[in-house]
């Protein structure tokens, strides 16, 4: 018997904490479809505008503003009301002009802040995996789904950070993984602090790799996949 295929509908209590979602409001939410992020670490573009923006009473007039291409995502244009957006992903809205960039509030989940229009150009993007292609280029795969080649070799690793321009993935400048680093964190009790490495921990083939961090007058430590650092305080 053949494979059915992913579920369409998507139950508001099933909804990824991620989400800021009223779960007593209805029963039916917006299903993400398969995109640069994984369901449990981003939210689709409808409701982001509808639930959190208020770009239209209901997901039929936030589709009509999707369907007329008045959205767009990290500079592209995405018609998709299901398409899933994430961690400091740019999403403009033409006609209210305006900019919103998605970070973690303190209880873990998506938030779009507005920001400034000079700063809609770039991104930054956390790199999770780095080789050299038969061509001899180098080949960063980051947080957000995206293959970047670089024709120099850069000294980057697992955990860095890139700041690309938008929509080109011109890189503009690193950011490495090191003491007295800045960084957000992006998972765990800790979700939504802005804080600086104290130390870094190896990791072995049974522990992952621990980054001990300082916000304010706490420090506190967690896995290096919850850190991202961003290099700036703002």
């Amino acid at each position: 018997m053949a494979s059915k295929g992913g579920k369409k509908n998507q139950k508001r209590f099933a909804t990824p904490r991620v989400r800021k979602q009223k779960v007593k409001e209805g029963k039916w939410a917006i299903r993400s479809i398969p995109g640069p992020f994984s369901k449990k670490n981003s939210i689709p573009l409808g409701f982001l505008l509808r639930d959190l923006l208020g770009v239209g009473r209901n997901a039929r007039e936030a589709k009509v503003a999707l369907g007329k291409g008045l959205v767009s995502v990290n500079g592209r244009v995405r018609k998709d009301y299901r398409f899933p957006i994430g961690f400091f992903d740019v999403v403009s809205i033409e006609g209210m002009e305006k900019d919103y960039r998605l970070v973690f509030d303190l209880h873990g989940r998506l938030e779009a802040k507005e920001i400034e229009k000079k700063k809609k150009k770039s991104k930054l993007c956390r790199v999770e995996n780095k080789k050299t292609t038969s061509k001899g280029r180098m080949q960063l795969v980051t947080n957000d789904g995206r293959s970047i080649f670089v024709e120099k070799k850069i000294d980057l690793k697992a955990g860095d950070s890139i700041e690309i321009e938008l929509p080109s993935q011109k890189i503009l400048r690193t950011l490495k993984m090191e003491k007295g680093a800045k960084a957000f964190i992006v998972g765990g009790k800790h979700a939504g602090e802005k804080s600086v490495i104290r130390e870094i921990k190896p990791g072995s083939l049974e522990s992952p790799r621990l980054v001990k961090l300082k916000a304010g007058s706490k420090e506190f430590e967690t896995t290096a996949e919850n850190v991202f650092v961003t290099g700036e305080e703002n």
